[in-house]
This record gives structure tokens, C-alpha cells and sequence, in this order.
């Protein structure tokens, strides 16, 4: 199964380009999102990525887990693992997400146990180390 994300090609200029290098760079990468697929419109931007059960507001007890009759410890011990995993590679690649939030942090449930993702990479950054390596590479391109 797959979800959609439909994003206006309009007002969005930078961010749409700094998702669509963010999703590119992270293929496959543990604890990030799967994308299989950005078809673009002259009006949308289509991303086709994995389907996810909700993010982390829709788990039950995420609120308040001390409170909370269903809310397992489990459940945070694979998110921390899941994201502490997803942002070690992300920093040794040279990426800053820069909008972790409860929006942005997915899951589901799979293999066993729940599985968290990081989305949205509308506000990453490149270190300058980063964006001079993707420089020099795409100068020696050209000639």
C-alpha cells in the first residue's frame, strides 16, 4: 500500500526543492520514510511514498503515557531507537532535518513491532561541507 502526498507547485518553490533533495538522498535510509516515486506537474507535486498508520499524536496514550491504560514502554523504546537511527544518519551524511515534531514522526506496525519514521524533509539543511562536496561534483560533471 502507498500514501500520497499532493503538494501545491506554487509559493513553495524552495521548500518543495529542498523535500524532494531531502527524500532523494535519504532513499532507503533507516528510520526515514520510503519514497518510491515524485512525479511533477506544472500545479502538484505528487510524492509516492509508503503508507504509515499515523504519526505520533494519533497513538493512544502518546499524550500522556503516565496516565494512559494502553500506552506500552515498548512503544517509546522503538522510537527512540528508530529516531536516534534515522538522525545519526542523517548527521553523518550532512543533513539537518530541522522540523522534528509529532507531525513528522510516523508509524505502523510491522514485523512485530512498531516502527517509526521520520517525514517531511521541507526544512532540511546541508552542512557546508555537504553542499561543497555536491558542488565540486556537479562542476566536474560538466566538463
Amino acid at each position: 500500500m502507498i500514501a500520497i502526498k499532493a503538494i501545491e507547485n506554487c509559493n513553495l518553490g524552495r521548500s518543495i526543492q529542498r523535500e524532494i533533495r531531502f527524500l532523494k538522498m535519504t532513499e532507503q535510509m533507516p528510520g526515514i520514510i520510503r519514497t518510491y516515486d515524485i512525479q511533477m506537474t506544472s500545479e502538484l507535486v505528487l510524492i509516492i511514498m509508503e503508507l504509515m498508520q499515523g504519526d505520533i499524536d494519533s497513538l493512544q496514550g502518546w499524550s500522556n503515557p503516565i496516565e494512559a491504560d494502553e500506552f506500552e514502554e515498548h512503544m517509546l523504546w522503538h522510537l527512540l531507537t528508530d529516531m536516534s537511527t534515522a538522525l545519526y544518519n542523517l548527521h553523518r551524511m550532512g543533513i539537518s532535518h530541522n522540523d522534528i515534531k509529532p507531525a513528522n514522526l510516523l508509524w505502523t506496525q510491522g514485523s512485530g513491532r512498531f516502527v517509526f519514521k521520520l517525514s517531511d524533509g521541507g526544512c532540511s539543511s546541508m552542512t557546508k561541507t555537504l553542499q561543497s562536496q555536491i558542488s565540486l561534483s556537479t562542476s566536474g560533471n560538466d566538463q
